[in-house]
């Protein structure tokens, strides 16, 4: 038997056609890559560096509008501080949240390591958490640094239903991607971390409140 990472239920475990194996949770459904398979860091950040996110991909930035006026204008006031936590190499998102008025700052593991001092009533994290060995831990840490009633604004796909929906998942081929999440991992991680989830699409967007 093993435990799921985050809320240390039991796990059954699973493997593809690669011969790499995932641990489901029984209970908050959060299924983790087995670290026996994940990169090292500097096979990483290699990866990373191959992403083209970059200003001048319009598809791109269009994507990250819709997640704007979904997951941040809802919540966040015009003079909000913002902290873009994962920006990446180009911090596209940051760029556009400061053409609307906000006060941003960014934080990345290998593109922005240094954190911003102070505090964020808007904390961003998109298409990160996948890629986060304890997001549990990395919760916690952002949650520091969120003012009173400020927002957690997240974004990651959620699993399919089925096992072999997840087998065939073109999300989980991201070799750098090694956390995935459902809706009840994040309701676990809100209690968990004494935080209110204030709204799930059900799909990939989280909102969660200090």
């Amino acid at each position: 038997m093993t435990e799921c990472l985050l809320c240390r239920n039991e796990c059954r475990i699973i493997s593809d056609n690669k011969g790499r194996s995932y641990h489901i949770c029984r209970s908050c459904g959060f299924i983790s890559l087995d670290r026996a398979f994940a990169l090292s860091e500097k096979e990483e950040e290699e990866r990373y560096r191959l992403h083209n996110n970059d200003a001048g991909d319009q598809g791109y930035v269009r994507w990250l509008k819709s997640f704007i006026d979904r997951a941040v204008v809802p919540f966040a006031e015009k003079n909000a501080r913002i902290l873009d936590f994962g920006s990446g190499p180009e911090p596209v998102l940051a760029g556009l949240l400061g053409e609307m008025g906000f006060e941003v700052c960014v934080y990345d593991k290998y593109f922005s390591p240094f954190m911003p001092e102070g505090t964020f009533d808007v904390i961003t994290s998109t298409e990160v958490f996948e890629h986060l060995a304890d997001p549990y831990e990395t919760l916690l840490l952002l949650k520091d640094r969120l003012r009173s009633r400020g927002f957690l604004a997240l974004k990651t796909s959620f699993i399919p239903e089925t096992d072999e929906e997840f087998l065939s998942w073109w999300y989980r081929e991201d070799s750098t991607h090694i956390s995935f999440f459902s809706p009840q991992s994040f309701s676990f991680l809100a209690g968990a971390s004494h935080l209110t989830l204030e709204y799930c699409d059900e799909k990939s967007i989280v909102i969660l409140r200090n």
